[in-house]
């Protein structure tokens, strides 16, 4: 990806696939920001389901950077649960990081995206093939594809 202009924003950026992206982008030259709920590498501390903690993160971003020129939505939570003994907490935790955050994050970002910027949310194959187990995981997949 050329890097048009602004930072690149990683959320979820300090383990697994975001990490991977963030490592990724920063090979190609961008200048990453990552966002996370325990962040490493001198990353900001958020909350994605705290839609007044995204937008904060947000604007911290674009007055150090100026603009953003990517975002990388790769938060994610699941937990095994058989679907009759899923909480209610378990439910909102899960599609609150999954789907909820995803919106945060995306309608916090979306006025502060230069023009040929771009968006990318990381999925799973549970959202079109679901797991046992799995259900407000891949529900959330599924509405983040959506």
């Amino acid at each position: 990806m050329e890097n048009v202009s602004g930072a690149a924003l990683v959320v979820g950026g300090a383990s697994g696939i975001g990490r991977a992206c963030g490592d990724a982008l920063e090979a190609d030259g961008w200048d990453v920001v990552v966002a996370d709920l325990k962040p490493d590498r001198g990353g900001m501390a958020v909350d994605v389901r705290d839609r007044e903690g995204v937008r904060a993160v947000v604007e911290q971003v674009v007055d150090a950077h100026d603009r953003i020129g990517t975002v990388v939505y790769a938060a994610g939570v699941a937990r095994v649960t058989r679907l009759l003994d899923i909480e209610s907490a378990e439910w909102e935790l899960v599609t609150g990081v999954n789907l909820t955050g995803a919106f945060n994050v995306l309608t916090a970002c979306v006025p502060h995206i230069v023009p040929d910027g771009s968006f990318s949310l990381i999925s799973s194959v549970d959202s079109q093939t679901p797991v046992a187990g799995l259900a407000p995981y891949s529900a959330a997949k599924a509405g983040g594809e959506a």
